[in-house]
Order: structure tokens, then C-alpha cells, then sequence
């Protein structure tokens, strides 16, 4: 016959519950934060970091978030729009500041992107890559990948910028 704890016995493994609990959370098996509140810091550069942004309606596009990359000390930052054609990845097609006075999305096939494009791979401390286009709300991954960034602002960007391959890592939510 099976005996439940006794109360006392339940009190006693709380602090050890709670504890395993936010040792996952901290491990990145939890985040609770919005995506469109994430802050992300890149693994071989802190001062590099990544963050979204909700842009309500973009016409023609499959996300209304943006994913900034911003370099830190020179102050430049990168924006992308989330593309998924008939490939199986998620590709970011980059575009102009989205917080500049007057930006507008470049047409889907088309317009300026000052950087072309790169893939973008996101995924939790269960190490399961999400399929899904990140939409407003959904639940802040704890790793993103943006493959090709390094040779994008190498080869792409003005002035060049040098950035040793990495990842993003989850850091903060930002209020």
C-alpha cells in the first residue's frame, strides 16, 4: 500500500522543489518573458545584443516583429523581417532602421535590404529547434542563431565589422 507524505514531510522537500525549480529556469528550461521583451547577449561578444520588436501590421510579411542586431560601442544596429519561403528554414531578410521617422517595409521580393539575408534558428534548454515564425506574445527562446551574421557584417556592412561566430544567449526581459 502506497503512503502519501506527511505534511511535515511535504515541508521539508519544498525548499528543495523551489530550488530545482529555479536552477531550471536559470539552466534556460523556463523563460517566461514575451519575445517582443527579450534582450539577448552574443556569446563571443558581450557588448553585442539582440532584441525585437512588435511592429503591429507589416503588409506582406509573415511576422510583425523585427529581430534588431545592435553592435554596442559604434551604437549601429541591423534589423531583419522573418521570411519563410518554400525552404524549410526561417530566413530574416534584412531592412532599414524600423524605428526611423517614415519607415516602411520593403516589398517581400523586393526593396532595399542593406544586408541581404541570413537564417535564423531559436531554441530552449530542451535543445529542440522551434519550427514556428516568432509572433508577438509567444514565449522568449532561450538561444538564437543567425548563421551567416558574421559574413553579413563582414562583407555587407559599412564600415566592416568583425564578430567571431557565437550564438545569442537569452539575458534579460525588458519592461
Amino acid at each position: 500500500m502506497h503512503h502519501l507524505p506527511k505534511k511535515d514531510q511535504m515541508r521539508s522537500r519544498l525548499p528543495f522543489a523551489l530550488t530545482a525549480l529555479a536552477f531550471v529556469a536559470a539552466s534556460g528550461g523556463l523563460t517566461a518573458c514575451p519575445i517582443e521583451r527579450a534582450t539577448y547577449v552574443y556569446s563571443t561578444d558581450r557588448h553585442v545584443t539582440a532584441t525585437f520588436a512588435d511592429l503591429g501590421t507589416v503588409k506582406g510579411w509573415i511576422s510583425p516583429l523585427a529581430l534588431g542586431v545592435h553592435l554596442g560601442p559604434s551604437k549601429a544596429s541591423y534589423w531583419f523581417l522573418f521570411d519563410h519561403g518554400s525552404a524549410r528554414r526561417t530566413a530574416l531578410i534584412s531592412t532599414t532602421d524600423v524605428h526611423a521617422a517614415g519607415w516602411r517595409p520593403p516589398a517581400p521580393d523586393g526593396g532595399v535590404r542593406p544586408l541581404g539575408e541570413t537564417s535564423y534558428l531559436s531554441w530552449d534548454g530542451d535543445r529542440r529547434v522551434r519550427q514556428a515564425i516568432p509572433l508577438p506574445g509567444d514565449r522568449a527562446p532561450r538561444f538564437l542563431l543567425l548563421p551567416e551574421l558574421e559574413e553579413l557584417l563582414w562583407y555587407r556592412a559599412t564600415p566592416r565589422v568583425g564578430l567571431a561566430q557565437g550564438l545569442f544567449t537569452y539575458a534579460a526581459c525588458r519592461q
